[in-house]
């Protein structure tokens, strides 16, 4: 049996709850005055029968003796783990509530106070006249965590041995490898360290830049457990609240790109770290914005990036504003994402431009262009105009950009300027599009059929455990469902198990990800979740079949929460004008879903 579930069995929530605050009995359940919020009349609802606990007040919230433990006591999972543990006579070791990842974050949280430290020292002069010239200020320079790694490799290991850590471990995290001569040593040395922290705050990884002209310039901590350049922009735990609020993310190459925009109130920059821009990177951002911006150095290596970014990463995002175009969603409220491209100045990158004229740097973000328009214009002039052979390569390269758009307005924008662009008449590019769209529209209907296909939830009709796991396995064995549940929506989940799965799962990635940054304990829930089949539930019926499972456990609390209500009014006595204004909601909220639930069956 999984922990919780053991805590949960040995636990009365009547017994934990009352130890709290004081209960009276109220027809088969336990009444209160809410713990959460003032009030006058009670409105907290204790069920021994469900094990559970709910305020029909202010808070609008429940759960179990779990979620109870966490916020009266305004602790974490794990802590009420350990604390609920105790309490119900039951031994866990350490390393059951430790995740997996633990040590490396902690090891990486202590080289990172190391090169901080070493910045400050004599030996680490030429990082500082480094970091004097990029006009950093020390509140920057803190907030970053800007550092230096000595030219003695060695120190940084001394140090971390001295500290606890062994060999093998520090090995684990990047920072050392193995010499010639079978001794370990340290990766980086004599560079400007910056660290890499995911979007909880916590370092993954370091960038490095060299301060002796050696190559390479950056060097960049390899593939850990907990750090895969590919999967992380750089900035982004900093940035996500700018992001959010401007709804506009703005993305650059480097380091000193995002330090140089957040130090000049431009919060919203993050960085791909040099490369071209990967479908991980885009999905870890997807749900936080409708604009984004590439700001890619102006070279030609800066532009091919660019190039090779939109061909294999951002059609996450357009991708997801056609299978959605009527839906709401969180990418598509009316209004698809829009990506675009800021064109700098020759010889600039975002950091330098930003220090020497900050307000053309703002005009450029402003007045970027879409990206078809970019891409157009980029594979009209690198190839041959001139002869026939070249103009139809060019078509034929440009045909997938153009037709990805499903307004036929928005389609026939992008003709006109392709047919400017290599003087070929409009009439001959719409016939190439329409030769090459054939076998696609087949496949289209083809899928179109498969996601009329019905999905039976009738074993779901009651039970809100076998509910919640149905949408948790759904999200996770098909993430292409993630976009169709907000974070709003954790209140649907009573089971804490669930509760701190799905927020974790937000927070990650991959599935990868989230088993690294998910606690031992939920392990047994996570592989049970994703073993459970889903028949009939595919690729196709998925996002379908989602939705009505969320809205079938929405009527399922309904009813049950009108249960609690009923049951804990006394017979015989008049109810409290609060009550019977609950009772009056939660019939209009049931109809109201009903209605919508039937719409989405449909």
């Amino acid at each position: 049996m999984a922990i919780t579930e053991d805590i949960k069995d040995r636990i009365d929530i009547v017994d934990l709850i009352s130890s709290y605050i004081t209960l009276n009995k109220a027809g088969s359940n336990y009444k209160a005055i809410c713990p959460f919020h003032s009030e006058k009349t009670p409105s907290f609802v204790v069920s021994p029968q469900r094990q559970s606990w709910r305020c029909f007040g202010a808070c609008s919230t429940g759960g179990d003796v779990l979620s109870f433990v966490m916020k009266i006591e305004n602790v974490d999972f794990y802590t009420s783990i350990k604390q609920l543990s105790q309490q119900a006579g039951i031994n866990i070791s350490p390393s059951t509530t430790q995740k997996k990842s633990d040590f490396l974050y902690e090891i990486n949280e202590q080289a990172a106070l190391f090169f901080q430290e070493s910045l400050n020292e004599k030996t680490g002069s030429v990082a500082q006249e480094y970091i004097s010239k990029r006009d950093l200020t020390e509140k920057t320079i803190s907030e970053f965590r800007i550092g230096f790694s000595p030219p003695s490799g060695s120190l940084l290991l001394n140090k971390l041995v001295s500290l606890g850590f062994d060999e093998k471990q520090i090995k684990q995290t990047g920072l050392s490898n193995i010499s010639n001569a079978g001794h370990s040593k340290g990766f980086f040395w004599n560079r400007v360290m910056f660290p890499i922290e995911n979007k909880q705050g916590k370092i993954v990884g370091f960038g490095g830049r060299s301060l002796d002209d050696s190559n390479p310039k950056y060097l960049n901590t390899p593939k850990t457990e907990i750090f895969d350049k590919q999967s992380i922009l750089y900035g982004l735990n900093k940035a996500s609240n700018s992001i959010k609020n401007l709804n506009c993310a703005i993305i650059v190459e480097g380091y000193m790109d995002v330090i140089t925009a957040h130090q000049n109130n431009e919060k919203n920059v993050i960085a791909s770290m040099g490369t071209a821009i990967t479908e991980h990177q885009v999905s870890s951002i997807k749900r936080m914005a409708k604009d984004y911006v590439l700001a890619m150095d102006s070279d030609t290596a800066g532009q091919s990036a660019t190039l090779r970014s939109l061909e294999s990463a951002w059609h996450v995002l357009d991708s997801t504003n056609q299978n959605n175009s009527s839906q709401n969603t969180l990418l598509d409220l009316g209004k698809p994402a829009k990506i675009r491209i800021a064109s700098l100045p020759t010889g600039e990158d975002p950091d330098s431009l930003i220090k020497n004229n900050l307000n053309e740097w703002k005009s450029l973000i402003e007045t970027a262009t879409p990206y078809k328009d970019f891409v157009i214009e980029i594979v009209s002039d690198k190839n041959d105009k001139t002869t026939p052979e070249g103009k139809g390569q060019i078509i034929n390269a440009l045909i997938p950009i153009i037709t990805s758009s499903k307004s036929s307005v928005e389609q026939e924008h992008y003709v006109e300027l392709l047919s400017k662009k290599i003087q070929v008449s409009a009439e001959v590019i719409r016939s190439n599009i329409g030769r090459s769209s054939r076998p696609s529209t087949r496949n289209s209907r083809r899928q179109k059929s498969h996601s009329n296909d019905s999905v039976t939830l009738s074993a779901l009709q009651t039970d809100p455990y076998k509910t919640e796991n149905f949408i948790m396995a759904t999200l996770l064995q098909f993430p292409e469902s993630r976009n169709e549940i907000q974070v709003s929506e954790i209140e649907i989940f009573q089971k804490t198990e669930n509760r701190e799965i799905f927020t974790s799962y937000l927070n990650s990635n991959t599935i990868e990800e989230l088993e690294l940054i998910l606690s031992p304990i939920l392990k047994d829930q996570l592989n049970y979740l994703l073993s459970l089949k889903l028949d009939p539930v595919n690729e196709f019926t998925a996002v379908r079949a989602l939705k009505q499972t969320i809205a079938r456990l929405e009527q399922i609390h309904i009813k049950n929460m009108q249960r609690e209500l009923l049951s804990s009014i006394h017979s015989g006595s008049e109810n409290p004008k609060e009550i019977e204004k609950v009772i009056v909601d939660l019939n209009q909220k049931l109809k109201t879903n009903l209605n919508e639930f039937n719409q989405k069956a449909t």
